[in-house]
């Protein structure tokens, strides 16, 4: 069960983001439509090909993208992202984004 609230971990601003599934399944669609058109693939060359060329296309159109209230959670994420390279515990979440356990220091 720990494994499948991993985003609880997150700031509560930016959950929503890790939550989603909408560019993952984009990804897939796009995938689906330009291998479609390909009945055969004579090697497995051409299929790494086309998964490269619309990971390309993807980066570029999202790039751009900003993550709505990003601005409120960067402290915190940079703490998490010391916390965890420093080898401490990270802060545990609740549902409503209130620290249950703070970091050991």
């Amino acid at each position: 069960m720990d494994i499948l609230t991993t985003y609880l971990r997150y700031p509560y601003e930016i959950r929503c983001m890790i939550y989603t599934t909408n560019i993952l399944e984009r990804f897939i669609k796009e995938v689906k439509r330009r291998t479609k058109i390909i009945e055969v693939f004579p090697n497995d060359n051409l299929v790494e090909k086309i998964l490269y060329l619309v990971s390309v296309n993807m980066n570029e159109r999202y790039k751009e993208r900003k993550v709505k209230n990003f601005e409120l959670a960067i402290d915190e994420l940079r703490t998490i992202r010391r916390a965890r390279y420093e080898g401490k515990q990270e802060n545990n979440y609740n549902f409503k984004g209130e620290i249950l356990s703070q970091a050991i220091p």
